[in-house]
């Protein structure tokens, strides 16, 4: 990061600072792929609203800055100071980012998927109900499983606001990247929200080692 304050400032704005997290190779600093502008002006409390800019205008000077916050705050005498904030316009949309949460949990030996090939050492009731394993089964006694479970959060960015993902809660599918298996994903939750100069959609997703049944929760 390198900070660059600019000598051709307006007169009425003060403390102009410019700071990069790229630039071209050659230097040049018209050239900002992904910075911001921070701007402090003073003026009379009562001129506020004529000093303020509208939300994503553009800057005076640097024009590809594009203004995504402004707080004003009142001075001694009647007088006010109004920091703004200025993105950069050639940022581009940010990358999709996933946040991965694991733990484990237990279920039912019913719910192993190696289940049904322990016949021979499993006992049911007349009803068809699963009792346990026989006494001379090396899983006799054993009632239940550790299974991992995986929570992965999706955070996308668009230009304008995206659709969103109620139809899809309770319903698999697939987070995307290098995560297998369409059935083993659950949309559990999502959420969209304007940041800055970009709408977010953020949405849950919950693995099962086993396929979820389809009859219940059908693909999105």
């Amino acid at each position: 990061m390198s900070t660059q304050t600019y000598g051709t400032i307006p007169t009425s704005r003060k403390n102009t600072r410019i700071t990069y997290s790229s630039q071209l190779s050659n230097g040049t600093s018209s050239v900002n792929t992904a910075g911001t502008l921070e701007e402090d002006l003073e003026c009379l409390w009562a001129d506020i609203a004529t000093n303020t800019p509208a939300p994503f205008s553009t800057h005076p000077v640097y024009t590809s800055f594009i203004l995504v916050s402004a707080e004003p705050q009142m001075r001694l005498l009647g007088m006010a100071n109004i920091h703004f904030v200025y993105q950069c316009s050639y940022t581009g949309t940010p990358s999709t980012q996933y946040t991965e949460q694991n733990s484990s949990t237990q279920a039912p030996i019913t719910e192993h998927p190696s289940f049904d090939d322990w016949a021979a050492d499993e006992i049911f009731d007349d009803n068809g109900q699963f009792i346990g394993f026989s006494q001379s089964s090396d899983k006799f006694g054993i009632e239940s499983y550790i299974v991992p479970a995986s929570i992965v959060t999706k955070k996308e960015y668009f230009t304008s606001e995206p659709p969103d993902e109620r139809g899809n809660i309770g319903k698999t599918q697939n987070p995307g990247r290098d995560y297998s298996g369409d059935d083993n994903w659950l949309v559990t939750g999502s959420t969209r929200a304007l940041e800055g100069l970009f709408w977010t959609r953020t949405t849950t997703y919950e693995w099962s080692a086993v396929a979820w049944n389809s009859d219940i929760y059908p693909a999105a």
